[in-house]
C-alpha cells in the first residue's frame, strides 16, 4: 500500500493561483505587444529561475532511484492543465514508485518549472497558461516540504531570506526557505514587503543570517546601501550572504562591492556556515 502523500490538490488550488487566474484573464488573447512588458519578463524570470543548484538529499532521505525526464514533462505539462487533479495524480505516481520528496522539489519541480520557462520563450503558453502553472508547482513545492520532518537542532539559526521589491521571482526562494526549515533552521520568506518594512523586522528580531536573492544584475545597483543598512540596524552581529540567477549570467565579481559575506547560489555551503554558527553557540553554553 502507497504511504498517504501531501495535499497536493488542495495546495495548487490556493489563493494565489486564483489571484493570477482573474489578472491573467485580463489579458487573454492579448499578443505580446498587448501586454506591458514588465509582466511578460516576470512571468519568464518565475518559470525560469527554479533553483541554481541541488544539493544532496538530507540524511535519511532516498535518492532518486532512477530520474525519468518524461515525468518532467508531465509535470510541466499538468501544472497548467485546466483538469486541476492531474498534477495531485502525478506528484501521488512519482512517490509511489520510490521518488522522494526532494528528488521531486530540487529535480522534478526545478526542470518542469525550466521547460514551463522555454515553451514561454518560444510561444508555445500564454502568459495566463505559465502563471498559473508557476503557481501550482509553488503550491507542491509547499506541500512535499510540509510532509517532511525537519530535523531536530539543538541550536538552529534564525534566517530570514529577502526578496527586495524589485524581485519578481519567489518559487526559488520558496525552496530555499523550506530547505533551511527541513535543515532544522527557523527561515522567514520576506517576499513583498518594503525596504523600510523587513529592516523593521530584522532590527526587531534577533536574526543569525541574512540571504538576498537577486534575479537581475541591474537589481545589485543599490545593493551595497541596504546591506550596510541591515548591519546598522543588526549591531553587525549577522552573517549576509548573496545568492541567485544574476551569479549564472555575471558571475560572483558583479557582486564584489555588495559588502556581502558570502555570495553563491550553493545552499550547501549555507548550510554548513549555518552549521559552524550552531557548533560555537553550542559550545559557548
Amino acid at each position: 500500500m502507497a504511504p498517504a502523500g501531501p495535499d497536493i490538490l488542495g495546495a495548487v488550488t490556493d489563493q494565489r493561483e486564483r489571484q493570477i487566474m482573474t489578472e491573467a484573464s485580463y489579458f487573454k488573447g492579448a499578443d505580446n505587444d498587448g501586454v506591458p512588458s514588465l509582466l511578460w519578463e516576470t512571468v519568464a524570470r518565475e518559470a525560469l529561475e527554479a533553483v541554481a543548484s541541488k544539493p544532496p538529499p538530507a540524511t535519511g532521505e532516498k535518492a532518486d532511484p532512477v530520474f525519468d525526464p518524461a515525468w518532467v514533462r508531465e509535470i510541466a505539462d499538468a501544472a497548467h492543465d485546466p483538469q486541476l487533479t492531474r498534477i495531485g495524480r502525478i506528484i501521488d505516481g512519482l512517490l509511489e514508485h520510490g521518488v522522494a520528496p526532494l528528488a521531486i522539489i530540487e529535480t522534478y519541480c526545478a526542470e518542469a518549472a525550466r521547460l514551463l520557462g522555454e515553451d514561454w520563450h518560444f510561444d508555445r503558453l500564454s502568459f495566463a497558461q505559465v502563471s498559473i502553472g508557476t503557481a501550482r508547482l509553488q503550491g507542491v513545492v509547499r506541500a512535499l516540504y510540509a510532509s517532511l520532518p525537519p530535523q531536530a537542532l539543538d541550536h538552529g539559526a534564525q534566517v530570514a531570506v529577502i526578496l527586495r521589491d524589485c524581485e519578481q521571482h519567489t518559487l526559488g526562494p520558496i525552496i530555499l526557505a523550506n530547505k533551511l526549515r527541513l535543515a532544522g533552521h527557523t527561515a522567514w520568506l520576506a517576499a513583498g514587503f518594503s525596504d523600510e518594512e523587513i529592516l523593521e523586522r530584522l532590527s526587531r528580531q534577533r536574526f543569525d543570517m541574512v540571504l538576498c536573492s537577486v534575479s537581475q544584475e541591474r537589481n545589485l545597483a543599490n545593493l551595497d546601501s541596504f546591506l550596510q543598512t541591515v548591519r546598522d540596524r543588526c549591531d553587525n552581529r549577522l552573517d549576509i550572504a548573496l545568492g541567485g540567477s544574476f551569479l549564472d549570467r555575471c558571475g560572483s565579481q558583479a557582486a564584489s562591492d555588495t559588502g556581502a559575506d558570502m555570495v553563491t547560489s550553493d545552499i550547501q555551503l549555507i548550510l554548513d556556515r549555518l552549521a559552524d554558527r550552531s557548533t560555537k553557540a553550542r559550545t559557548a553554553t
